[in-house]
């Protein structure tokens, strides 16, 4: 639980709301059915455990938060990237130019660079700025539960359903029913857990977020129904135990994990030659695309990368972008960011853009915005 909370504070905030309520009832449950030197030991001990946990996690948050807002170049990111996140991961529907490329234009994003944008390839910070990123969210209409957004919804629970994550689950689920069946059903809990995965579903659809998150919705509801059929002194620890293992580990299972490591496995090739190239060159800088080398943002912080792998590289975008990680790498070859060293690149000769994606839409935008033209010249494979 802390290191969800430390990974996602929201995530935990949104569980906490949801757990609330089954607590309740277990502590409802315990004041009826127990003796009342038994209860009060439970419910002290409830209390203390919950009580040194949110503790804990607010003593890091406040930590996190100190070290952040004590650090001015950390402090400009996380306002920049709250923005960020505003835009690209809630409202990327306003990048829509087919739909709002009038008021874009209006606003001086053209279609190339919603295209970037949309793609994480924001490190230019003089021209994609905090403020731009406030005028295109002020400025638009908030979205609307409406006859299409529900569409959209049942479109994506079709979808689900012949999904093979889907079919993990499934077969999760009634595995789990069968064992449940045997004793008296909680009906007042199904209907509750019923009623908040209905819920998140439909946040999910609303803020634009319908992914492999929608999954874990549903393993997360139904971890609630192993834990409140599992545990209790009549009941068999066993199955409490086997749920807490099966949610650990049922991410292992899916498809969105399968294709996750499949293409961690195409792409470490590359990422070792990378590496191997830009440590051969150690007085260029190497400006990557994003997309080019992603394995960059794998979630493996038990294998990291070699010291001194990206002492010479740095990207046009991605979730580090404008942070005092990748600056700091740009200032040692005299650059703010890392566009402004793709500009300069025909002058200085260190400078080098690695993309596999993206490279004659980024020419274009230094077109649209400094009025240079510039072509690409292949150096090496």
């Amino acid at each position: 639980l802390v290191y969800g909370a430390l990974l996602r504070i929201s995530c935990f905030y949104m569980a906490t709301v949801v757990f609330s309520v089954p607590f309740m009832l277990e502590m409802f449950s315990i004041s009826k059915e127990t003796e009342a030197g038994y209860r009060k030991k439970l419910v002290f001990a409830y209390l203390t455990t919950f009580i040194v946990l949110f503790m804990t996690i607010g003593v890091f948050q406040f930590l996190d938060r100190q070290a952040y807002s004590s650090q001015k170049d950390w402090k400009s990111y996380s306002v920049f990237n709250e923005n960020r996140t505003q835009l690209l991961d809630y409202r990327y529907d306003l990048m829509n130019y087919e739909t709002d490329g009038e008021r874009l234009t209006q606003l001086g994003v053209s279609e190339n660079d919603a295209l970037l944008y949309l793609t994480w390839q924001f490190g230019d910070s003089g021209v994609f700025t905090n403020q731009l990123i406030n005028k295109i969210l002020n400025d638009a209409p908030s979205r609307s539960v409406d006859i299409d957004m529900l569409k959209r919804l049942a479109a994506h629970l079709y979808e689900e359903i012949y999904g093979f994550n889907v079919l993990v689950m499934g077969i999760f689920c009634f595995s789990f029913w069968l064992i449940i069946n045997r004793q008296k059903e909680n009906i007042y809990l199904l209907t509750y857990l019923g009623a908040v995965t209905a819920v998140v579903l439909c946040y999910y659809e609303y803020s634009g977020r319908w992914n492999h998150r929608v999954v874990f919705a549903i393993l997360f509801a139904v971890f609630i129904l192993l834990v409140q059929y599992g545990e209790g002194e009549k009941r068999n620890v066993l199955l409490l135990a086997a749920s807490i293992c099966v949610f650990i580990n049922i991410g292992l299972l899916l498809q969105d994990q399968f294709d996750y490591n499949r293409y961690i496995r195409e792409e470490a090739d590359g990422n070792a030659q990378l590496a191997a190239y830009t440590k051969q060159h150690e007085e260029a800088l190497f400006l990557i695309d994003p997309f080019t080398d992603q394995v960059t943002y794998r979630y493996d912080v038990f294998r990291p990368h070699q010291e001194g792998d990206f002492a010479n590289r740095t990207y046009l975008g991605g979730w580090l972008a404008r942070s005092p990680i990748y600056e700091n790498v740009l200032d040692r070859y005299g650059y703010k960011n890392a566009f402004q060293a793709l500009k300069s690149s025909p002058e200085d000769e260190r400078v080098y853009l690695i993309d596999n994606y993206y490279p004659e839409e980024k020419l274009l935008y230094l077109k649209e915005h400094y009025g240079k033209e510039f072509l690409l010249e292949s150096v090496d494979n």
